[in-house]
This record gives structure tokens, sequence and C-alpha cells, in this order.
């Protein structure tokens, strides 16, 4: 029983983990994928885009503030995603959605139901992100991109 633990440890300290991307290479994938959404001029245009917008940079803080992402994969991201411009943004879209609301009773309702049927899988798309998938940072690195003017 030893050895075989001896095998495990000595298999995990030379990188014979599960094959995870390196670090460089996510944070590659989403730069690429944050400077094609800037190219493309699109920007948040309803209600629900709103809501998205602030669901995803919310998501976006809550991990930098979980400490789900290491100070080399945000240095190595666009410097708008860091933790103050991250942190900016999350105000900001919070004050456009209660723009967006204007105090009408119908307005607000129709928010807190998106936010609810949205927030879980937005969280979920910006865990797996952080934790090493490739396809779900590019993704989330968009729609930061897409939403980096409230």
């Amino acid at each position: 029983m030893r050895a075989a633990r001896a095998i495990i440890w000595a298999g995990l300290a030379l990188g014979l983990a599960a094959p995870q991307p390196a670090a460089a290479d996510l944070a590659a994938d989403g730069t690429a994928a944050w400077h094609r959404a800037v190219a493309s001029g699109i920007t948040p245009q309803t209600r629900d885009g709103v809501v998205l917008c602030a669901l995803y940079w919310e998501q976006w803080g809550l991990a930098i503030e979980d400490y789900r992402l290491t100070d080399q994969m945000l240095a190595a991201l666009p410097s708008m995603v860091g933790m103050k411009p991250a942190y900016a943004q999350i105000t900001a879209w919070a004050e456009r959605l209660a723009r967006a609301a204007g105090g009408f009773a119908d307005a607000d309702r129709m928010i807190d139901q998106a936010l609810d049927r949205e927030t879980p899988r937005v969280a979920s798309e910006v865990a797996v992100a952080v934790s090493g998938d490739s396809a779900s940072m590019a993704r989330v690195m968009e729609m930061l991109a897409i939403c980096r003017n409230p």
C-alpha cells in the first residue's frame, strides 16, 4: 500500500495528474475572445442583456474575491477584468439595472425573475471557466467584453 501511495504522489509531483490547459493558454484564449468581442461592437440592447451583463460581472467579481483566479492568471488576462475594474463594473451595472427598472413594479419583478433564472447558469459558466475550461473562459471573456460599457 505504501508503494502505491508513493507512486501516486510521485506521479502527481511530476505533473501526471489529469491534463488541464496551462494557465498561459487559458489566458491567451480568454484574451483573444475579449478582443474579438470588442471588435464586434456588440453591446447589450435589452433589459435581459443588461441583466446578463450585471450577472457576468458579479460572478466574475465573486471568482476574484474567492481567490478562484490566481494573480498570475489575472495578470495574463485583459487589464479590464482585473479586481478594481471588475468591482467598478459591478457597481455600474447594478446602477444600470436600477435605471432599467425605473421604479416600476412590473419592471422590478421582471428583472428579479431574469436574475433568478439566469444566475445559476452564469455562476456555473464562470466556475467552469476559472477551473480551467478554455471554451468557457472564452465565452466569459466575450460576455465581459460585450458588457464593458454599462
